[in-house]
């Protein structure tokens, strides 16, 4: 085959290959049946809220159970708007801390500072604004998906 085309034009094509392959994926973060887009977050020195978008892009229901990064000892799935939010389980500890989030196929959830939010409590460190994080997100179904965030 190279010598077909020639080791350039091979080259080329190889090139080109993997540049439409990755095109898009700076700002998002994929499993079999699940995308994870916009990662931003917010930080009040204390705690750090985490908003993104999920996407399920299956043909099943999946659920989020669990979130863990490394500059916290804490994650938790946040609603302040508690048992507002149909298929979600509360846990028990406190009215605003959720369990899990189901995400139904095909469906969409979007998680944001003025409703439902990723909450990441005792810090290991400060986070500076511009500054990236790695948060792991745990689904039933679809598996680990780790997103970068960034610090607004």
């Amino acid at each position: 085959m190279i010598r077909k085309f020639g080791t350039a034009r091979f080259a080329l094509c190889l090139s080109a290959l993997i540049t439409v392959a990755s095109a898009g994926w700076g700002t998002q973060a994929f499993a079999a049946s699940i995308s994870v887009t916009d990662a931003q977050a917010e930080s009040n020195g204390e705690t750090i809220g985490v908003g993104l978008t999920i996407i399920n892009n299956g043909s099943a229901e999946d659920q989020l159970f669990a979130v863990k990064s490394p500059i916290a000892k804490a994650a938790r799935l946040f609603n302040p708007h508690a048992g507002e939010i149909e298929g979600a389980d509360h846990a028990s500890e406190s009215k605003d801390a959720v369990m899990s989030l189901l995400i139904e196929p095909g469906a969409s959830v979007e998680l944001n500072e003025d409703g439902q939010h990723i909450m990441l409590m005792e810090l290991n460190q400060q986070i500076a604004s511009g500054a990236t994080f790695p948060v792991t997100l745990f689904f039933k179904k679809g598996g680990r998906v780790t997103v970068d965030v960034t610090v607004e």
